[in-house]
């Protein structure tokens, strides 16, 4: 927001203009390549490990609150965003976070991405918002959501009880399954410790030139066995 103008009895808002789209949108336009979802996937966790550096946690990361313009991805919709009173970076330790975080038993935010702790109705710090990134880039590389059913009560016990199908094909593919099995997680400090880890994680998978045009992860199940294949373009 860059003003606040009164006009008669209107109050008018000045906002920045994003030309571009939101990555839910992009989703349901085609396939995202591997190396696509990779750099999306690296400016979340950026934007995210600026705003845990400031105390913030947005509790609300989805798809369509990620926008991508020609510059880079913007967050959007802070409207559930609660700060903490120390920095939170999901050290088994340290147990609590501010009591203004998400009062016990009450529940918000987006189930389909929500942390298990979330999906409790229990406080959450920053290992919320790495949760949910985990979610996005596994929707990303699979054109499928890791944590899905027919009701609420579906998708919350997914969240709290299961984990998605693994993603198998190249070394890298797998290497990638490893970084997003740990960040989403069941137990806090199961998960990365911080944004900047995770995003250290991701430095390391350097892409062949088959994986990086790949442009989807697809997981199968067939007879309790799950096969996962990489299509290429």
């Amino acid at each position: 927001m860059f003003d606040v103008l009164e006009e008669g009895e209107a109050l008018v808002l000045i906002l920045e203009l994003l030309n571009g789209q939101s990555l839910s949108e992009r989703l349901l336009t085609g396939m995202i390549s591997t190396s696509e979802a990779l750099g999306i996937g690296r400016e979340i966790l950026g934007a995210l490990q600026a705003l845990h550096d400031l105390g913030i946690v947005h509790r609300d990361l989805k798809p369509s609150n990620v926008f991508l313009t020609r510059h880079g991805i913007k967050l959007l919709d802070f409207g559930l965003v609660r700060t903490t009173d120390t920095t939170f970076l999901g050290d088994p330790d340290q147990t609590r976070t501010a009591a203004s975080l998400t009062a016990p038993g009450l529940l918000v935010g987006t189930p389909q991405y929500m942390s298990p702790e979330q999906a409790g109705g229990l406080p959450v710090g920053p290992p919320a918002d790495i949760f949910a990134a985990g979610a996005i880039l596994y929707e990303m590389l699979t054109g499928r959501r890791p944590f899905d059913g027919t009701s609420l009560v579906d998708v919350l016990y997914a969240v709290l009880h299961q984990n998605p199908p693994p993603l198998s094909g190249s070394r890298e593919i797998e290497a990638l399954d490893r970084v997003i099995r740990r960040a989403m997680a069941k137990g806090v400090e199961d998960r990365y410790s911080s944004a900047r880890e995770m995003l250290g994680a991701m430095e390391f998978i350097l892409l062949s030139d088959s994986t990086a045009v790949a442009s989807r992860t697809r997981t199968v199940s067939r007879n309790c066995l799950t096969v996962s294949r990489v299509e290429k373009r």
